[in-house]
């Protein structure tokens, strides 16, 4: 109750608050909430608060963001895999098709270059750097094929390359 009186304080609202913490009224929570949804709207919102969305990567175990985009235009990804699924192969597929969503938001807007590294268990399967102004939508095109024309391989585990050549995955 006291964080209420404390943000309602700091946000500049101008009714006196005389009441002690274990009387917060209803009219004062009410206009706690007002700002704190004027907050989400945008209105005031600390820009150096990451708004990069990651969700799209459903078979990650986790996803780690690094967003440099104001320092040096980079964003990059570390992306942890299940290491119970032991085909490489289609890990990395899965990651190279939700690449597209994640190309997609506005969020990483301003970005020049995405690195993503893709890790399963204590081993590096694929990392890759995208070009973001390489990157086109086309619904012609398979997702994975779009990430990797824009994209430049840095490094590639053996299962995941013969995959690729399974699946004749456009890398360059």
């Amino acid at each position: 109750m006291a964080s209420v009186l404390a943000v309602a304080t700091a946000c500049g609202g101008t009714d006196e608050m005389t009441e002690t913490p274990g009387d917060v009224t209803e009219e004062t929570t009410e206009e706690v909430e007002e700002v704190v949804e004027d907050k989400a709207e945008g209105a005031d919102v600390d820009s150096s608060i990451s708004t990069i969305d990651t969700s799209m990567y459903q078979y990650a175990t986790e996803v780690t963001v690094t967003d440099a985009i104001e320092l040096n235009n980079y964003v990059s990804l570390m992306i942890y895999v299940n290491e119970e699924n032991d085909n490489k192969g289609l890990q990395a597929q899965h990651v190279l098709n939700q690449t597209y969503d994640f190309l997609l938001q506005d969020a990483i807007e301003g970005a020049d270059y995405v690195g993503i590294n893709v890790v399963q268990g204590n081993q590096k399967i694929l990392m890759f750097e995208v070009d973001t102004a390489k990157f086109q939508e086309d619904d012609e095109v398979p997702m994975a094929d779009l990430v990797l024309r824009a994209s430049e391989i840095e490094m590639i585990h053996d299962e995941v390359r013969q995959f690729a050549e399974v699946m004749e995955w456009e890398m360059q």
